[in-house]
C-alpha cells in the first residue's frame, strides 16, 4: 500500500505520504490526521495543495484499481465454482437449487463499475457504515461460496 503513495508523487514529504495513506485507509479526516501523526488543520492545509490532491487521487485510484482486480478475480472464481457445482453430479437437487438461488441473488454484483476520481471530502458516517455492511455481506458470500466449493471438493 505504501508503494502506491511513494510512486504517486516524489515531491511529497514523508508526513504527506503518511497522510495520503491514512486518507485512503481511515474513515474520515479526523481519524486520518491522527493516524498520520498530524493535526486536522495540517491535513486541511495539505488538502489545499494541488500536488498533494493530485498524489492523493493517483494513490486512491491505484489502490481502487488493485482492489477491483482482486475482487473481480475472486468473484469470478466464486461464480465459476458455483457454476461447476450446479452442473456437476455430486450435489443433490436442493443443494443445486440453493446454489442457483445464490447466483440469482448476486447476479447484479457480477459487473463492477469503477467509481469516479476521489473528491476530497469527508465521508458521511452513515455512508461509511453502509460500505462496511456491504463489505461484510460480500465477505459472508465469499465464505458461503467457499463452503459450497469445499462440499464439492473437500481436498
Amino acid at each position: 500500500m505504501e508503494q502506491l503513495v511513494t510512486s504517486a508523487a516524489s515531491e511529497l514529504t514523508p508526513k504527506q505520504r503518511k497522510a495520503i495513506l491514512a486518507l485512503i485507509t481511515e474513515g474520515n479526516h479526523t481519524q486520518a490526521a491522527e493516524a498520520a501523526g498530524i493535526t486536522r488543520q495540517t491535513l486541511q492545509r495539505y488538502l489545499k495543495q494541488e500536488h498533494f490532491r493530485d498524489a492523493l487521487n493517483k494513490a486512491f485510484n491505484d489502490y481502487r484499481d488493485q482492489l477491483i482486480i482482486h475482487t473481480a478475480t475472486y468473484q469470478s472464481k466464486a461464480f465459476e465454482t458455483l457454476h461447476n457445482f450446479i452442473e456437476g453430479n455430486e450435489a443433490t437437487r436442493p443443494e443445486k437449487l440453493r446454489a442457483i438461488d445464490m447466483l440469482l441473488d448476486h447476479s447484479d454484483k457480477i459487473q463492477i463499475n469503477k467509481p469516479k476520481l476521489l473528491d476530497v471530502v469527508e465521508i458521511d458516517p452513515a455512508e461509511l457504515k453502509r460500505r462496511e455492511l456491504q463489505k461484510d455481506e460480500e465477505e459472508r458470500e465469499m465464505r458461503r461460496a467457499k463452503r459450497l466449493a469445499d462440499m464439492i471438493d473437500p481436498f
